[in-house]
């Protein structure tokens, strides 16, 4: 018979995910919050937690990732705490953990997916009137022009 694994501390993970989606920052993502959502169905491997963060700074991409993810992380879940009696091998309180992180993180993005998509929406204008007026100034300015292009080029 397999040992049984160690169930997820599912009020960290929780607070970490919310964290990130309330606070629109991926950077508030924990260590152990990473290895349990690097894992979900459909999220690439990164190198490590920096590199996860870095490609989910834009969050409207970190919560259609976990939007395509969570009903698969369901049935998985399901799947494994009905399979009595011996849980797919993992043990019971790791199954029940598991599937109550999923669930949470579930309504976590329905609480916040629309404040999400409104920051980062305005971050977008932000960054297009920055831009206007780097178009502006480098008509101007060669020395402006010429970092400008090679940044977009």
């Amino acid at each position: 018979m397999k040992k049984e694994l160690k169930p997820y501390n599912v009020k960290a993970i929780l607070k970490s995910v919310e964290a990130v989606l309330k606070n629109n920052n991926s950077g508030k993502l924990t260590k152990e919050a990473y290895n349990f959502v690097n894992l979900m169905f459909g999220f690439i491997a990164h190198y490590d937690i920096n590199g996860f963060r870095n490609h989910y700074v834009d969050l409207r991409d970190f919560v259609n990732e976990l939007e395509l993810s969570i009903p698969v992380e369901i049935d998985i879940c399901q799947r494994d705490v009905n399979d009595k009696p011996n849980y797919n091998g993992y043990g019971l309180p790791y199954c029940q953990s598991k599937l109550a992180i999923v669930l949470g993180i579930a309504e976590l993005v329905k609480k916040y997916k629309n404040s999400i998509i409104k920051a980062e929406a305005e971050k977008d204008i932000n960054k297009f009137e920055l831009l206007k007026e780097l178009i502006k100034r480098a008509e101007t300015d060669e020395e402006i022009k010429l970092k400008l292009l090679d940044a977009i080029f």
